[in-house]
């Protein structure tokens, strides 16, 4: 397993958080984008919005949540992706790349025979 220093996880958790934070914003925007769509009819007073406003508004509003909904996923795969990274240059670091091992040879240079083979 990879050491992280205390620092580093901090630092690390703050991008995440900063990350979280924009993304929320976003999505909350768009999301009362939406429901101002809603809200601002232009018909007659107590007329409620058409079908079309309906569908609009609605449509923005699921694009909000969608992007809050995207932007949880992206993180999890980021954190996910990040540790596998570090995990392989730990990997490297200790034991160098894998290299693949050639097979024993027998006394003069030939394949010692395999498996139950009779002369």
């Amino acid at each position: 397993m990879a050491a992280v220093s205390v620092l580093g996880g901090i630092k690390y958790g703050f991008r995440l958080i900063g990350y979280a934070l924009g993304v929320l914003i976003i999505g909350i925007v768009v999301a009362v984008v939406g429901f101002l769509l809603l809200n601002s009819g232009g018909g007659r007073f107590g007329a409620g919005p058409g079908a079309g406003q309906l569908l609009l508004s609605a449509g923005v509003v699921l694009l909000g949540v969608l992007i809050i909904f995207a932007g949880v996923l992206g993180s999890l795969y980021k954190v996910v992706a990040d540790g596998v990274e570090r995990g392989n240059r730990a990997a490297e670091d200790i034991g160098g790349a894998a290299t693949p091992q050639q097979p024993p040879q027998g006394a003069q240079g030939q394949q010692p025979p395999q498996g139950n083979q009779r002369r």
